[in-house]
């Protein structure tokens, strides 16, 4: 339960929710990332979920996070910063994020929760 509270908090987090009045047709508020921040953050989501949904083999699952991870620690970093600055994700990034997390909380729970190496892995994605 403590990995799957870990993952939650890393990934499906680092933005909050945009407000469901604000206008599609206005610029961005000054509370959300740009787009090319979303769009990033969200290509490094889906690399993940790929990476845990596509392995069987834990050792080599904690070997890729921790490839992914540690290539994208900028990325991390910024959408940590953007989480503190409460910057909030649009909804269909949210939505995107949501539907994805399902499918790999289900697949790590499965195959690796327990691997020590995963555990790892999925710990370096919490920027400090």
């Amino acid at each position: 339960m403590k990995l799957l509270c870990t993952i939650v908090l890393a990934l499906a987090l680092p933005f909050g929710v945009v407000r469901a009045d604000t206008p599609k047709k206005e610029a961005p508020p000054a509370d959300a990332p740009s787009k090319a921040d979303v769009d990033k953050f969200l290509a490094f989501f889906d690399k993940l979920v790929d990476t845990i949904v596509d392995k069987a083999d834990c050792p080599k699952m904690a070997t890729d996070i921790t490839k992914l991870v540690d290539a994208n620690q900028d990325l991390l970093k910024k959408a940590a910063d953007a989480k503190a600055k409460g910057q909030k994700l649009p909804d269909d990034a949210k939505a995107h994020i949501d539907e994805s997390s399902k499918k790999m909380i289900s697949a790590i729970m499965e195959k690796c929760s327990q691997d020590k190496g995963v555990q790892a892995a999925i710990q370096k994605m919490q920027v400090k």
